[in-house]
């Protein structure tokens, strides 16, 4: 059973369900067919996760790169 992701919300509310996730597994209460399919879903959230700090990170190195240009060409003479 394939259950669907929601990729469009941001990233704290991916990462707070993540956790859920995480904390019911932990907590020994599931049986293993919900502890596969929480698993799957974590997976997903994980990739999620990760894709939205990728992207963050390139805007920063983008947004940096735009400051030191910007600022090496008011430096000039």
């Amino acid at each position: 059973m394939s259950l669907k992701v929601n990729s469009n919300k941001d990233f704290e509310s991916t990462l707070n369900e993540l956790e859920k996730i995480v904390s019911n597994m932990e907590s020994g209460n599931a049986d293993l067919e919900a502890l596969v399919q929480n698993y799957q879903v974590g997976i997903e959230l994980l990739s999620n996760c990760r894709s939205k700090l990728s992207n963050a990170e390139i805007n920063i190195k983008e947004i940096n790169k735009k400051l030191e240009n910007s600022t090496s060409i008011s430096n000039d003479p």
